[in-house]
C-alpha cells in the first residue's frame, strides 16, 4: 500500500495547480501567510474528503472487499489510460480552429493551458489580498483528483485498520502538496532562491508537450492495473 500511495502522491505534484498558484501567492503582501493559507486550504479540503470516504462512505463499493477495491483500481488505472491515449493523439478541440492559428499545435496546447491558468489566477487575486481568498482558493485546489481518488481506492481496500488508514491518507496529502509545503518552509530562510527554484519548476512545465504528461499519466494508470491485477 505504502508504495502505491507515495507514488500517487508525486505524480500529484506534477499537476498544473499548485505551480501556478504557489509563485503568486509568494509574490502578494504576506507572503508566507498567504502561502500558509493556501496550503491550510489544501490540506482541509482534501482531508475531508478523505475522511469522508474512508468512514463515512464506508458502505460504498471503495471499502467492499479487497476483490472490489482491486477492480475499482484497475478501473481508475484504465480511465488514466484512456486521458492518456486522449493527450498523445492529436485530437484536440484546436483541430477545429482555423488551420493557421498558431493555438491549433496540439504538443504547445498543455504550455499553452497553463498561461491561461496563470492569467486566469491572477485575475481572481486581484479582489483582494485577504488570506481568507488564498485559504478559499486552496480549498477548491485541493478536491480530490484522479490520483487521489487512486490513493483512496488502495488505502480503503488495504484492510490495514483506522489508524493506518489515517496515517497513509495524511502522508499522502502531505506528499501530494510538496510543492506548498517545502517552499513554505524554504521561504523562511531563502526567499530568493524558493522562488528561483518555483519559477524554475513552472518553465520546466511549460517546456513539456502534451505526450510527456501523457506518458506520466499513462505509468501511473500501468501501476494501479498491475496493483490491482495481483489484487485479486
Amino acid at each position: 500500500m505504502w508504495i502505491t500511495v507515495l507514488i500517487l502522491a508525486i505524480a500529484m505534484n506534477f499537476e498544473p495547480s499548485r505551480p501556478v498558484w504557489v509563485p503568486l501567492m509568494l509574490a502578494r503582501p504576506r507572503p508566507i501567510l498567504q502561502l500558509f493559507a493556501f496550503g491550510v486550504g489544501c490540506f482541509v479540503s482534501s482531508l475531508v474528503a478523505g475522511l469522508l470516504v474512508l468512514f463515512v462512505f464506508h458502505k460504498s463499493p471503495f471499502t467492499s472487499g479487497d476483490s472490489n477495491g482491486a477492480t475499482i483500481q484497475i478501473a481508475v488505472g484504465a480511465f488514466g489510460l484512456l486521458i492518456a491515449a486522449v493527450m498523445a493523439s492529436n485530437l484536440s478541440l484546436a483541430r477545429f480552429k482555423r488551420a493557421d492559428d498558431p493555438e491549433s499545435e496540439a504538443e504547445g496546447a498543455l504550455p499553452r493551458g497553463i498561461d491561461k491558468m496563470s492569467e486566469r489566477a491572477k485575475t481572481l487575486l486581484r479582489k483582494g489580498n485577504s488570506p481568507w481568498l488564498s485559504a478559499t482558493i486552496g480549498f477548491g485546489i485541493g478536491m480530490p483528483s484522479l490520483e487521489y481518488l487512486a490513493a483512496l481506492v488502495v488505502i480503503a481496500s488495504s484492510g490495514a485498520g483506522p489508524v493506518t488508514d489515517v496515517l497513509a491518507l495524511v502522508v499522502f496529502i502531505l506528499v501530494g502538496n510538496a510543492l506548498v509545503t517545502v517552499p513554505l518552509c524554504t521561504y523562511l530562510f531563502a526567499p530568493e532562491q524558493t522562488r528561483r527554484w518555483i519559477d524554475s519548476f513552472q518553465e520546466w512545465l511549460r517546456a513539456r508537450g502534451r505526450r510527456e504528461f501523457a506518458a506520466i499519466l499513462a505509468a501511473m494508470g500501468v501501476v494501479q492495473i498491475v496493483i490491482g491485477l495481483i489484487r485479486l
